[in-house]
């Protein structure tokens, strides 16, 4: 893949190719998801498996309204309150069109991505662009257009070239029935800030649902490296490759491969470079890397997605 314009990423859709996107959470690995071809590379490119759906991203509310039978209005008022931006809402698919992304389902997963470039790409090709995370199926998503370039790069197609992804964890995804809001994948967006537009909403954290969605039924997120959670720096051997925070590094001894996600114990900086990290790791060839950064709050929404994400990688994350 090779980087392109707006313009030039336009020819290549309309020409039922791909283009990496940016957005604000991760990138994505875009085609038209009204193409059966498009969004067959799609799966092709990541190896993803078939019964799988596609997030599709739109421009405005009133573009998701002409793919849609309804959109109830608490997915409305949650759209107008936090998009463009992290949120993904299952809403009932109008017609056919949206078959190949929603792999026969009876809702398309609806998002307005939170960055202007491809908001303007959305808008040109003037059709949703399916878009799950640039990055072969079970792998670290990427956040920087390199990450997504190292991925594919014998892949044809365009990257939409931009600055690194400023959330880092994808979107979180709702379902809505008979008005009750169910948390199918955590996300930056979670009880406190649904709660804060809609505070007699009723919530489940628990994903039950009929439909298949990202980061629900299949291995996610994981570096080929194995990475244990190191409780107590005594479990450490010798000459170890350790992912952990500069305001830890002088407990380790001097011959530790420390790999640095933040500067401290800050949610917002470590999940935004989570998965760079992950994916640095296969290239420190190791048999096996260790994770110390203890002490870390995650009871904030952003931090429960990343405790989620974390959970799919480390082993003995509790």
């Amino acid at each position: 893949m090779t980087p392109v314009t707006i313009s030039g990423a336009t020819v290549l859709l309309e020409q039922n190719e791909l283009v990496v996107i940016p957005t604000e959470t991760v990138y994505g690995l875009a085609g038209l998801a009204t193409s059966e071809e498009a969004v067959n590379k799609i799966f092709s490119f990541k190896e993803r498996p078939q019964d799988n759906p596609l997030i599709c991203h739109f421009s405005s509310i009133e573009h998701i309204q002409k793919y849609t039978t309804e959109i109830p209005r608490i997915a409305h008022r949650l759209f107008e309150a936090f998009s463009p931006g992290p949120l993904t809402i299952l809403l009932p698919v109008k017609d056919d069109q949206l078959q190949a992304a929603t792999r026969g389902q009876a809702k398309v997963a609806c998002r307005i991505p939170n960055n202007q470039d491809t908001l303007e790409l959305i808008e040109t090709v003037n059709v949703p662009l399916a878009a799950p995370s640039a990055n072969p199926s079970g792998r670290p998503s990427s956040t920087t257009s390199k990450m997504a370039h190292d991925y594919f790069l014998d892949k044809p197609g365009g990257i939409l070239q931009s600055t690194p992804s400023t959330i880092g964890l994808e979107s979180t995804i709702l379902d809505i029935e008979n008005n009750i809001i169910t948390i199918l994948r955590e996300g930056s967006i979670g009880v406190s800030e649904i709660l804060s537009v809609l505070p007699k909403a009723t919530i489940y954290t628990t994903a039950q649902s009929d439909n298949t969605i990202p980061g629900q039924k299949y291995r996610h997120y994981s570096p080929e490296t194995p990475i244990r959670r190191l409780f107590t720096l005594s479990e450490l051997p010798r000459s170890s490759t350790v992912i952990t925070t500069r305001d830890h590094q002088e407990k380790f001894p001097s011959n530790t491969n420390l790999i640095y996600i933040a500067s401290t114990n800050n949610i917002e900086e470590i999940a935004k470079n989570l998965y760079e990290v992950l994916i640095s790791i296969d290239k420190q060839c190791c048999e096996q890397a260790y994770w110390y950064v203890p002490d870390l709050d995650m009871s904030s929404s952003l931090g429960q997605a990343l405790h989620n994400r974390l959970s799919k990688v480390l082993i003995g994350m509790r």
